[in-house]
């Protein structure tokens, strides 16, 4: 996965997340769980595609869980366990905080910007991805951390942002903004 991490005279650096190569030693914390680390691993990047924070966070609830998991049911249990421990009420289980952080890039911008941010990211979650054109939108969106670009397009980074920032969350941003917007008009 690639990350977009700092601005540089006004250009964005890519940063590559954890690549499955490199993320090997993470699976030494739960092998006494499970007969193929090597799945659970491919599961845990599966939801946050190598993200570091994230992929380390999945990790250690893993090594904190008492379940074995059973040989052929690691992605159900992998994904078990985001749902429980990430996914549901993510703002009471975001500690320390990563997801807020990334919600709050996102919507304190100045209110114009955040309308735009926000129909930019909906556009992505809708078709999967986008052509990249490097407006100044689409670089604040993705210095947000919520969207990478890979191959001239952008998408969103990772299953678990896709599922905590979806198409219902979008909504209830744009709702909260309407009124605004129409007392401006």
């Amino acid at each position: 996965g690639v990350q977009t991490c700092a601005l540089r005279s006004g250009h964005a650096i890519e940063l590559n997340g954890f690549q499955i190569n490199e993320a090997e030693p993470l699976k030494n914390g739960f092998i006494s769980l499970t007969k193929n680390p090597q799945a659970v691993l491919e599961s845990v990047l599966y939801w946050t595609n190598g993200q570091p924070f994230l992929t380390q966070k999945v990790c250690k609830f893993i090594r904190e869980s008492s379940t074995e998991i059973t040989p052929g049911n690691e992605a159900d249990w992998v994904a078990e366990l985001v749902r429980e421990k990430i996914i549901n009420q993510w703002e009471y289980h975001d500690n320390p905080e990563h997801l807020r952080t990334l919600r709050d890039r996102l919507l304190k911008a100045e209110e114009k910007r955040t309308g735009r941010l926000l129909g930019l990211y909906q556009q992505i979650l809708q078709n999967k991805e986008i052509p990249a054109d490097n407006s100044p939108e689409q670089m604040i969106l993705r210095l947000t951390g919520l969207v990478v670009q890979t191959g001239g397009k952008l998408r969103v980074y990772n299953s678990v942002y896709q599922a905590v920032f979806n198409s219902n969350w979008v909504e209830e941003q744009l709702a909260k903004l309407r009124p605004y917007a129409e007392a401006i008009n």
